[in-house]
């Protein structure tokens, strides 16, 4: 009776829930998916033992089986395995089980961190938030969402913003954004200015309603090189598109947030009709609109047919929040938060590296990933973009409509 190697390549994932079976091939992007059957238990079994070196042994018996023999076509199809006959001339193929071993790295941080080396961990922060102000027209749900400005009437005092900056230089930051009533803030053009001198990239993101109703202030926009619109009232468009004419040298960009179908056809029809063609529609939820999220924002299984990720990225899904990961969110009480869903770390007072090692060692935005129910039952659970702040405002930890994978 003939024997057979069957061997997984190193880019290759293998994943098994109670009811499917998928391997993801992180080369070319191409995955396979079956129910799971008991006669392939063995096979997974044996593949995720890492002694084998993700080798396993198949006779032709086996093979001969039509789930087996299915699952192994599947698997040579997509390029993420080989099928070698054994004899004397072809030695057992050795191949390496993709794994992710984090513990190690939060275990070397909390070692650095208690002998008072710390150094290293600035590199973790690449983007900071910047609540300079609030707005009248504010919305704190909304901002647990997205960038957005906050009801508030404080400011954060530029000595208190400079010197907290300053401790953030030296490791990868790369963006600021400024956020709120920006042009009302008393002392943008000094602060500016030093934003200029030490940060590659600032943006400042204003509410439409806020540009136009602080008519006095709007030469300040002489200063800002990078500006993001968020168009709260569709009504203003005229008004605003006209004002920034005035400030050919200003790159600006559109943020239209949707709550609504109809919405977004109005959306459509205006940005068509005022010719912008930079901007983004970010989709909120309100607290009525969940009917709206079902239907346009939860995940299908259609949307894995889109996937592409690299095997640096799935690991990513395993071991941190793709989307969290690296920001920080100032807001103007000088309170510092990895997320305005949670607790703030501290202070902008405070020394940044232990604001980013309380982050690292116990907080809960960074390395939030889906080892919750059900995405901890579902076969796709690490091909699913991180957890989002819809899930934290909704109070679902998915917001899909696949249950335990996809039927055939």
């Amino acid at each position: 009776m003939g024997k057979y190697w069957l061997t997984l390549f190193p880019d290759v994932f293998l994943w098994k829930t109670r009811d499917d079976i998928l391997i993801y091939n992180s080369k070319n992007k191409k995955f396979c998916h079956i129910l799971n059957h008991p006669v392939i238990e063995k096979y997974i079994g044996a593949l995720h033992d890492l002694d084998n070196l993700f080798t396993v042994e198949v006779t032709e018996r086996e093979i001969n089986n039509p789930v087996v023999k299915t699952w192994i076509e599947k698997i040579i199809a997509i390029g993420a395995g080989q099928l070698l006959t054994q004899s004397e001339n072809i030695l057992r193929p050795v191949s390496f089980f993709p794994l992710l071993n984090l513990q190690n790295d939060i275990n070397h941080i909390r070692w650095m961190h208690k002998i008072g080396i710390n150094g290293s961990i600035i590199n973790t922060l690449q983007e900071i938030i910047i609540h300079l102000t609030g707005s009248t027209s504010g919305n704190l749900l909304f901002a647990k969402q997205t960038i957005y400005p906050l009801p508030s009437f404080a400011s954060i005092p530029i000595k208190d913003l400079i010197n907290f900056l300053q401790s953030c230089k030296g490791g990868w930051l790369q963006k600021i954004n400024l956020v709120g009533n920006v042009i009302g803030y008393a002392q943008l053009e000094e602060f500016g200015a030093w934003l200029d001198e030490h940060i590659p990239e600032w943006t400042v993101v204003q509410l439409a309603s806020d540009i136009i109703t602080n008519k006095e202030l709007i030469d300040k926009l002489r200063i800002v090189k990078q500006l993001t619109v968020i168009c709260d009232d569709l009504s203003l468009l005229d008004k605003v598109t006209s004002t920034l004419k005035l400030y050919p040298d200003l790159n600006h960009t559109y943020i239209f947030p949707l709550t609504s179908e109809e919405m977004h056809e109005q959306i459509i029809t205006e940005t068509e009709k005022y010719k912008i063609t930079d901007c983004s529609i970010v989709p909120l939820f309100n607290g009525e609109n969940i009917a709206f999220f079902e239907k346009y924002v939860y995940t299908t299984g259609d949307d894995f047919q889109e996937i592409q990720l690299s095997k640096r990225e799935v690991f990513a899904h395993q071991a941190l929040n793709t989307n969290f990961f690296g920001k920080l969110i100032v807001l103007p009480d000088g309170k510092v938060y990895a997320n305005l869903n949670h607790e703030a770390l501290g202070t902008i007072n405070e020394p940044i590296y232990d604001l980013l090692y309380r982050e690292m060692d116990t907080g809960d935005s960074w390395r939030m990933i889906r080892d919750s129910k059900p995405c901890s039952d579902c076969v796709y659970q690490w091909l699913c973009p991180s957890p989002s702040n819809y899930e934290l405002i909704i109070g679902k930890n998915n917001l899909c409509h696949i249950k335990n994978g996809m039927n055939e």
